[in-house]
């Protein structure tokens, strides 16, 4: 996964874990989890647990995001949305 910075550099996200399940940082690693949680939640009609996992998940992202200066992620490969 890249990274623009706040000072728009381009940088590779490198991995910051010894997980042997994902590339890239765990925090990311963390976000796709918690997505997949939300989306569960989601086709079990909970709307309330979608709601607290996702304003978690958010502001998780949100905090990583603005400690490492990145303003935008850059997908790359498989894991691209359309």
């Amino acid at each position: 996964m890249r990274a623009r910075l706040t000072n728009g550099e381009v940088v590779t996200l490198e991995k910051d874990c010894t997980c042997t399940a994902h590339e890239g940082p765990h925090w990311l690693h963390m976000d796709q989890m918690e997505r997949a949680e939300a989306s569960r939640a989601i086709k079990a009609q909970d709307l309330f647990e979608l709601i607290f996992i996702d304003q978690a998940r958010l502001q998780a992202k949100a905090w990583h995001m603005n400690r490492q200066g990145i303003v935008e992620l850059i997908p790359e490969g498989p894991e691209v949305r359309q």
